[in-house]
C-alpha cells in the first residue's frame, strides 16, 4: 500500500491517502469523476456539480489551452535564424494576484513587474521539472533520454 501525501504548495480538503486511494480505484480522472458523484463521497466537494458553472469553467480551461498553443516566430540572431517562442505568457499587469490574464512575451518583457512574475513562475516550473525527473528516477532509460534532448538543446 502507498502512502500519499499532497506535493508542496498542494492541498485539497480531503485525506491525500483517501483521494491517493480513491485514484488507484478509479484507474482514470473519468473514473474519479463517477468515484465523486454520490453526495456522501468524501471526494465529492473537490468538484464542481453546478453543471452551468461547470461548463463555464471548462471553456476558460479550454480557452487557456488555445491561447498558450499559439507561437511567435521571432529572430534568434546570428546563425539560428528564425525561432519559435511562446506568443503570450502568463502575467498580472497590474500586480493584484486576484487578475492574472495573457499578455504578449513582448508586452511582459518590457514591463519590470511582469518580466519578474514571469521569472518567477518559469523558476517555479523549472523547480517542479526537477521534482519530477528525480521522481522519474525509477525509469533510468527514460532519464538517459531526457539528458540526451538537454544535450542536444545545448548544442543548438
Amino acid at each position: 500500500m502507498s502512502t500519499y501525501v499532497y506535493r508542496d504548495g498542494r492541498s485539497l480538503p480531503v485525506d491525500p491517502q483517501v483521494l491517493g486511494d480513491a485514484v488507484e480505484r478509479a484507474g482514470s480522472a473519468e473514473g474519479l469523476v463517477e468515484l465523486a458523484q454520490p453526495k456522501r463521497s468524501p471526494l465529492h466537494g473537490l468538484f464542481e456539480w453546478d453543471d452551468v458553472v461547470a461548463a463555464h469553467r471548462h471553456r476558460v480551461a479550454q480557452a487557456g489551452q488555445i491561447i498558450r498553443s499559439l507561437d511567435v516566430i521571432v529572430d534568434g540572431g546570428g546563425s539560428a535564424g528564425p525561432v519559435h517562442v511562446a506568443a503570450f505568457v502568463h502575467a498580472n499587469p497590474q500586480g493584484e494576484s486576484n487578475v492574472a490574464g495573457y499578455v504578449s512575451v513582448s508586452a511582459a518583457a518590457g514591463d519590470a513587474l511582469m518580466a519578474e512574475q514571469v521569472r518567477r513562475e518559469t523558476l517555479r516550473q523549472i523547480a517542479g521539472l526537477r521534482r519530477r525527473l528525480v521522481s522519474l528516477s525509477q525509469f533510468p532509460s527514460l532519464v538517459a533520454e531526457l539528458a540526451a534532448v538537454l544535450e542536444d538543446e545545448d548544442a543548438a
